[in-house]
């Protein structure tokens, strides 16, 4: 059987890559982006604020009822892959974040959205999975 902590820190780990590759890839590619009409100012800005917090706010809250529900099975092996299933989840719900602020830079080319893509992606490394909640899956 193949260690679900492995697993996990292979699965986070690539994550974390495609959020800086797709930030690389749109740092070059928005040269040459023209920005959509209507879509200046503001109302991206909006976009990418509600799409940050959302994802953010989402990622703690259905990731946190996921690990305690997870706590609810007898056998430890379902407890431990009922973790990782949760902690996958709460992990897409934030690269869904970081590539929505990416998606708002590619667009406008303003770089706030760049620093809103900071907030998931710390977040991203806040809510991987620490030594305790390992420990209480035993």
């Amino acid at each position: 059987m193949t260690d679900p902590r492995r697993t996990l820190s292979i699965i986070s780990s690539v994550l974390l890559t495609g959020q800086f590759v797709f930030a690389a890839v749109a740092a070059l590619v928005q040269r040459s982006v023209v920005p959509i009409e209507g879509m200046e100012g503001n109302t991206l800005l909006m976009i990418g604020i509600i799409g940050v917090l959302t994802g953010v706010g989402s990622s703690f809250a259905v990731g946190r009822f996921l690990v305690e529900g997870s706590m609810k099975f007898e056998q430890p092996e379902a407890r431990v892959a009922a973790f990782v299933r949760a902690v996958i989840v709460r992990l897409a719900m934030l690269e869904a974040a970081t590539i929505a602020a990416l998606l708002c830079y590619l667009f406008s080319g303003e770089p706030i959205f760049l620093a809103l893509a900071v907030i998931p992606v710390g977040s991203f490394m806040v809510q991987r999975p620490k030594e305790e909640e390992w420990d209480g899956l035993k």
